[in-house]
């Protein structure tokens, strides 16, 4: 998959296109409808799947006072778009100038000049242009004026609800895993890179990697049972999330089998079952023999799973 960053990246007189719009965070059983709809568009006219992507959601530009905890880093998003079978993704910073286009303007420029598409797949929820534009249907209106197919995707059950970054957002902070990985179509999983800890955890002989979870979504503080996928491999390990600190939580992976060395590396954790809340310990020792417990109850767990859900995420160090 070739991934764009400004309008001339994207080749000169390319193949014809089918395309998407939309942030994808999560990429979540909805996103997923929509981008099987643009791939399937594509080879059906023998041309290129390709998606315009915003690296974060426009309403942090929009509204700025309103926070929101990503599912998904960019980078995670592209290596899911790229497992889905996009050909093309043109990544851009939601700015000044973006938040100024009219949808028939944006049309103009990103689709139907740098992308060449002549077939856009839009969700339910799908709103584009200044201000946010209208709904799916005004979208669409605006889409075919400049020559567009489109097709408007319904919306996608799952969990009893309307698969939405939304709803899988607020499933991972009340810690519903079940939940979550019922509307993601995965388990949820955080991608960062590995940074130098206070180093307590090697003292303890439980070394630990550690992950800034800042700005992304993460389940409530504790141990957890966690695949932890870096360098092609996905290994078992222990994830605690650290949140006492909000502005600044971060995830301490301990693996089960090995004190790989994973600075500077890009890991991506998958959190399979929640093991026990953050507890207060009176000593070094009460700490080390409850870790022990977790390690080996996240053994057991991990021993009767089917593995990770996710492609083993190629990275090479920062």
């Amino acid at each position: 998959m070739r991934v764009a960053r400004t309008l001339d990246e994207c080749a000169a007189l390319p193949p014809p296109r089918a395309a998407a719009v939309g942030t994808f965070d999560g990429v979540h059983l909805g996103h997923r409808a929509v981008l099987a709809e643009v791939v399937r568009l594509a080879r059906e006219m023998k041309g290129e799947a390709a998606a315009v992507v915003f690296r974060e959601p426009p309403r942090l530009r929009l509204a700025p006072s309103a926070p929101l905890a990503l599912l998904t880093a960019p980078e995670q998003r592209l290596a899911i778009l790229e497992r889905l079978g996009l050909d093309l993704v043109l990544l851009l910073d939601f700015d000044e100038s973006l938040a100024r286009l009219t949808a028939g303007d944006f049309f103009r420029r990103y689709l139907v000049k740098a992308l060449s598409a002549r077939a856009l797949v839009l969700g339910p929820d799908a709103r584009l242009g200044r201000g946010g534009g209208g709904g799916p249907d005004a979208v669409a209106r605006e889409a075919e004026q400049e020559g567009l197919t489109v097709r408007v995707m319904p919306p996608t059950l799952a969990a009893g609800a309307v698969a939405s970054s939304t709803a899988a957002r607020e499933a991972v902070a009340a810690g519903r895993l079940d939940e979550a990985a019922a509307l993601l179509g995965r388990r949820h999983s955080t991608l960062g890179v590995v940074v130098p800890g206070r180093g307590r955890g090697r003292t303890l002989g439980f070394p630990t990697a550690n992950v800034s979870l800042g700005g992304l979504a993460h389940p409530p503080g504790g141990a957890y049972a966690a695949w932890t996928c870096a360098g092609g491999r996905c290994l078992a390990s222990v994830a605690f999330v650290d949140a006492r600190d909000a502005a600044a939580p971060l995830l301490e992976v301990h693996l089960l089998d090995g004190a790989d060395d994973l600075y500077d590396l890009a890991i991506e954790v998958e959190f399979v079952r929640f093991l026990r809340p953050r507890e207060r310990f009176d000593s070094d020792a009460a700490l080390i023999k409850r870790i022990a417990l977790d390690a080996a109850e996240a053994r057991a767990v991990l021993a009767e799973d089917q593995g990770s859900t996710l492609a083993p995420f190629e990275s090479g160090r920062g």
